[in-house]
């Protein structure tokens, strides 16, 4: 033979072992999954990691935990305290104990979302981000679940754009409606810099603006840890700058009381000088729906802890979701006075204690725990209804 023909030879014999070895590494982990399905006789442990003690995250924990009750997982929880250090130290401790969980799901807390998913890959855990997007930058570096980084296996995320937008567009009709401007000046007052939801949001936001004729964007600024304290204090510092603002969009439920809060000691008033309203379903933000000082609210999405929880269970009883997607974008309920009392009816606080969420059967979006299930239906007014 030939010594070209021999370099041909050794060249196709590695291209067919890299194939080969490929095609092995994702049957064994699809082995993986089907064997944590067929030995595992304990609870599968899933280890879910958060930002910090906050409204919005208590609810998405507080359901993950009731749903895993039903599904008999053992969820172990974690909150990074608002530290990212913290969090990357508790999700590394997580993954080199000797008795290591069947998976974990994250949300992208500080751009950490990239490092989390090399970090379970390596440790061969399976991984879910849920609730924040990873950056345009990352994204193309990562390649989506399943690509890269065979043992991150799926993402949910909140349809931020779609529900920002509507937002955004319900308070600038509203302005021109109320105020009988043919152009308005639009403010914002945004969450960390770093936070994935509030750079979706921002986006949501500028690519509106950019679409609208009839509206100025003035100035964004940011707050930390979506503290309304601070919120309060540059809504004051924007006010005092752009006097002829008309609209004060909010990057979030806890924002909006900081600006409520703020204009206590200024001589404008919601609903009247200006329009608001921004992501979240707290019910201070609801009330404020109903009394007519907020125009619009969207959220829901602290319900998506319960639906990844319900794919990862899944997937590890050998249930694979793929047919479903494995980059999931879930749309947000809107609220707006015609149906807040909904709402407000079915959102207050003693309807989601650990007891009454209880009365909840999370078995039922479950493919493992009901066969005849067809398609996934994860519908966030199913769950409230249950709450009666």
């Amino acid at each position: 033979m030939g010594s070209k023909a021999h370099s041909l030879f050794n060249f196709i014999i590695l291209i067919f072992f890299f194939i080969l070895s490929f095609s092995l590494n994702a049957s064994d982990i699809r082995a993986d999954a089907n064997t944590y399905a067929q030995e595992s006789k304990n609870p599968f442990r899933i280890a879910m990691f958060y930002p910090r003690d906050a409204p919005f995250w208590h609810s998405f924990i507080n359901l993950m935990q009731a749903a895993a009750d039903d599904l008999n997982i053992e969820l172990e929880t974690y909150s990074g305290n608002g530290n990212r250090f913290l969090m990357k130290q508790q999700f590394m401790s997580v993954l080199n104990r000797r008795d290591k969980v069947d998976a974990v799901i994250f949300n992208n807390y500080k751009d950490s979302a990239s490092q989390f998913i090399k970090l379970a890959n390596e440790a061969k855990v399976f991984s879910f981000l849920v609730n924040s997007a990873m950056t345009a930058q990352k994204n193309v570096e990562m390649g989506g679940p399943r690509e890269n980084f065979p043992y991150w296996i799926g993402q949910m995320i909140p349809d931020e754009v779609g529900a920002n937008k509507h937002i955004i567009n319900l308070l600038i009709n509203k302005a021109i409606q109320e105020k009988a401007k043919q152009h308005i000046n639009v403010i914002g007052i945004n969450g960390p810099v770093s936070s994935g939801a509030a750079i979706s949001r921002l986006n949501a936001l500028t690519g509106t603006i950019a679409e609208n004729t009839h509206s100025s964007l003035l100035q964004v600024v940011n707050v930390e840890g979506w503290n309304e304290v601070e919120a309060a204090t540059k809504f004051k510092a924007l006010m005092k700058r752009y006097g002829d603002a008309d609209v004060v969009w909010a990057g979030s439920a806890r924002i909006v009381d900081g600006i409520l809060e703020g204009e206590r000691s200024l001589s404008v008033k919601a609903g009247l000088d200006y329009f608001t309203g921004g992501v979240g379903f707290k019910k201070s933000m609801l009330q404020a729906i109903k009394n007519n000082q907020v125009s619009v609210a969207a959220g829901g999405h602290y319900i998506e802890g319960v639906w990844a929880l319900v794919l990862v269970f899944d997937y590890l009883s050998g249930l694979d979701f793929v047919d479903y997607g494995v980059e999931i974008l879930t749309p947000m309920g809107i609220v707006t006075k015609t149906n807040v009392d909904l709402y407000l009816d079915n959102l207050a606080q003693e309807k989601w204690t650990g007891e009454n969420l209880k009365k909840i059967d999370f078995k039922q979006y479950s493919k493992f725990y009901k066969p005849e299930l067809i398609e996934y239906d994860f519908d966030f007014d199913s769950i409230i209804f249950q709450l009666y």
